[in-house]
């Protein structure tokens, strides 16, 4: 989803949740990274867990607020004169009384993450945060796809 078609469904005076997931550079690119997106009415927060620790918070570990646009792209390759980029991909949303509750529980409560000190590829990753978020709300639809690699991390 590039940033026109993010701006059309995004509505500044609701509340809204949104999981978006992206596709690693090349050799990695069968993996997603997730993320999440809460829009409480026009304030905009992309949260997320990146491999290297946040520089300008370092008491967040690894996790991120407004690194990036909600809707960057990720290079295809890590050769720096390549300019071809994989799109995020919404894989859910939600809105309305539940949507108002996840941006209120992850904007307030992200640094409880437990592993926000603790990066692994295959396991406490950005997908294990997500799905963190995820489990505290058995009544969203929300699934990460099979290619979130950590999100089963317990």
């Amino acid at each position: 989803m590039n940033e026109q078609e993010f701006n059309q469904i995004l509505k500044k005076d609701k509340e809204q949740f949104f999981i978006f997931t992206v596709k690693l550079p090349i050799p990695f690119f069968l993996v997603k990274h997730s993320y999440i997106i809460t829009n409480q009415k026009g304030k905009i927060n992309r949260i997320e867990i990146w491999h290297f620790k946040n520089k300008k918070h370092p008491e967040y570990g690894h996790i991120h607020i407004n690194l990036f646009k909600p809707t960057k792209e990720i290079k295809k390759t890590f050769h720096k004169y390549r300019k071809t980029k994989f799109e995020p991909e919404l894989i859910g949303t939600e809105t309305g009384q539940l949507a108002k509750k996840m941006n209120k529980f992850t904007n307030e409560n992200f640094q409880n993450y437990k592993h926000k000190n603790d990066y692994k590829y295959l396991s406490t990753n950005c997908n294990s945060f997500v799905k963190w978020i995820l489990k505290q709300f058995p009544e969203t639809k929300i699934k990460l796809p099979k290619t979130a690699l950590g999100k089963n991390h317990k």
